[in-house]
């Protein structure tokens, strides 16, 4: 041993070492502050007991189940009990959250929505006392609040979702095929519609086929270990678009046509792309010229069979002369719209104008207020967005928000149809917590 070595400092050192590392483990723990509370968690960490596999996996189960019950849609009795059994999952994952301490609403967004929604209910219960009606009832941001709770308290990475869009789309794929199976022995498009539910199934198809563009679209960034990914996605897009041509929902139909002009406009005029992701979307491009008369067909058949293409209003299956008359009664009664006065009009096809005519401004200006706020975060991600940074939130409200200028229930609907992209929106306020 050298005759120089300091026995003191050396001890010294050492103490310090331990106390250091027993604070750093105690403010892994504890916090900084040294209070007993759980510390923050972030996305991915499977260290914090609130991202545990198992809450997860029964999260996303929901999810698929959401997906794979439209195949008895057509079924009121059987679809009303599988429905329940949804919303009991959906509580039992809270009711698991709130006891074991994982449960969190400390965000802007989802308070300033359970202080709507408690805020609407009240108005609406006085406003039944005054008028001697019922307006008390379910909200439509009840569903949309209770996943973006659930999304919020999850550790999922918003961006890794590659499981749960090939498990949801396969599902779906099989909810559409099911359908077409069952109901479209005389399928053509020259005939009707063939399924009363198709808004149902469609807004789930196309749920299923927005996290199918965004699988497609980050794998194509990825390694080139990663190739099997966009072809098992290509595959399944192939088996969701085909029932959902079929089922000719045309307000989906259009919002995917949306969704992909979108993407190939970023990924044409984006910067930071990998070259191998131009070239891909620049052969579709050539195979959708080559194939212009087919896919031609398609589309005009899906959109126009049956509607006389010279007549804008036949086109929209008379949605014109409602969305007419509907503004008509609302110049006389946009305060009320027909809570106190009948109209006769049969229910406009566009979110806005309905919500105005079954309940006028009065009750309509939260659920405005909402429908903005959304919509200025999905432009605003579109806008200033890399392609390969875009959320997948954003793919499904494309289709949502393009859908709700031709359907009265999106983006917050119909029936439990908008889980997974109001799941996908809570995920994205995991960036936000404050507090």
């Amino acid at each position: 041993m050298p005759s120089d070595f300091d026995f003191e400092s050396a001890w010294t050192t050492s103490a310090v070492r331990r106390v250091r590392r027993r604070r750093e483990g105690f403010e892994s723990r504890y916090g900084k502050s040294g209070s007993m509370v759980r510390r923050k968690a972030h996305r991915g960490d499977p260290s914090d007991p609130k991202g545990s596999l198992l809450t997860n996996a029964l999260l996303q189960l929901a999810l698929v189940y959401s997906a794979l019950m439209q195949a008895l849609s057509h079924d009121p009795g059987k679809y009303a009990v599988l429905q329940v059994g949804l919303y009991v999952i959906v509580a039992v994952l809270l009711v698991h959250a709130f006891f074991s301490g994982q449960l969190r609403i400390n965000n802007r967004t989802i308070l300033l929505m359970v202080i709507a929604i408690i805020g609407s209910q009240a108005l609406r219960a006085l406003l039944s006392i005054i008028l001697g009606t019922t307006l008390v009832g379910r909200d439509v941001l009840l569903l949309p609040l209770l996943m973006l709770i659930l999304g919020f308290n999850s550790t999922v990475d918003e961006h890794r979702t590659g499981i749960i869009s090939y498990a949801y789309g396969a599902a779906a794929a099989f909810s559409g095929w099911y359908v077409v199976a069952t109901f479209g022995e005389n399928i053509a498009y020259a005939g009707q519609y063939f399924f009363v539910q198709k808004n149902q199934l469609g807004a789930v198809l196309g749920a299923a086929a927005a996290l199918l563009f965004y699988e497609i679209v980050q794998s194509l960034d990825r390694t080139p270990s990663s190739t099997l990914s966009p072809l098992l996605a290509g595959a399944l897009l192939v088996g969701v678009l085909i029932p959902l041509f079929e089922l000719r929902n045309r307000s989906t139909i259009i919002g995917l046509i949306v969704l992909a002009t979108v993407i190939s406009v970023k990924v044409v005029l984006g910067r930071r792309v990998r070259a191998v992701t131009r070239i891909f979307f620049f052969a579709l491009l050539t195979a959708a010229i080559i194939f212009s008369r087919q896919l031609g067909g398609i589309f005009f058949d899906a959109l126009f069979a049956n509607y006389d293409t010279a007549d804008p209003n036949s086109i929209s299956a008379n949605r014109i002369d409602v969305y007419y008359e509907t503004l008509i009664f609302l110049r006389s009664h946009l305060l009320s719209g027909e809570l106190l006065n009948s109209s006769g009009i049969f229910d406009p096809h566009n979110f806005i104008l309905y919500q105005l005519l079954k309940y006028g401004i009065l009750l309509s200006l939260v659920y405005f207020a909402f429908y903005f706020f959304f919509g200025y975060r999905l432009l605003r991600v579109w806008s200033v967005t890399r392609i390969l940074e875009v959320p997948p939130w954003a793919y499904l409200l494309v289709i949502s928000y393009t859908t709700s200028l031709f359907e009265y229930a999106q983006p917050f609907g119909p029936g439990t149809t908008q889980m997974v992209a109001w799941y996908f929106v809570g995920l994205s306020l995991t960036r936000e917590r404050n507090g």
